[in-house]
């Protein structure tokens, strides 16, 4: 190929150039997405009402602050880490998932202790509203952090589906928690629960496809 070739080969590949706008800061992009679903399920725990005993709950339960403490924690960072996700090459912060993670393990270590401790022989699992309410509780945040994914170019796919399951579990966990009045962990966990656990394995294994890109 001749030089002329070339160069006109080149200017033909430049005039299909556009100016991209640079993508902003993860933290900026995140912070309003995790401050709209916020906002949505503290608008759906107000048409729901608070657990008539959610005031002596925080004032007298150190275990239940806990609790939701570290629930509201995996909802930040998780939501946090999937600004992070969204970029290629993650800034070369990779470290940043560490963090979601390491809360929700302490949080599954939790529940496991208080499983084993709170379990009672006389006890039937049984489905009741609180799960249906946990159902509307994550289904804005979950929309709101996939499209959001899904406008980026994440290279790991899975890691980004566990950190969408990781966000909206911990918010719509801590919703439920305050407006359901249902005390014993067992029935909390394994079927107010379910919901979250069910959408989150049919989100992993469809991971790849959503987040492609």
């Amino acid at each position: 190929m001749t030089m002329d070739k070339i160069d006109a080969l080149i200017d033909s590949l430049s005039d299909e150039l556009e100016p991209v706008a640079p993508m902003g800061h993860p933290l900026v992009r995140m912070l309003p997405l995790l401050l709209v679903s916020f906002c949505y399920v503290v608008a759906v725990i107000a048409i729901i009402g608070l657990r008539h005993d959610w005031m002596i709950k925080m004032l007298d339960d150190m275990g239940y602050v806990f609790e939701l403490s570290l629930a509201l924690g995996v909802f930040v960072t998780a939501g946090l880490a999937l600004g992070w996700l969204a970029i290629p090459d993650m800034r070369g912060q990779q470290w940043i998932t560490v963090i979601p993670l390491t809360l929700a393990g302490v949080f599954l270590f939790w529940a496991c202790l208080r499983l084993c401790y709170e379990s009672s022989p006389y006890f039937h699992f049984h489905l009741g509203h609180c799960a249906l309410d946990g159902v509307f509780m994550l289904m804005i945040p979950l929309a709101i952090l996939t499209l959001f994914l899904r406008k980026g170019a994440t290279t790991h796919p899975r890691l980004a589906g566990v950190m969408t399951i990781l966000s909206f579990s911990g918010l719509s966990w801590t919703g439920l928690r305050l407006t359901c009045g249902a005390d014993n962990f067992s029935h909390a966990f394994l079927m107010h629960f379910l919901p979250f656990v069910a959408i989150g394995v049919l989100f992993g294994l469809f991971a790849r496809k959503i987040f492609r890109w």
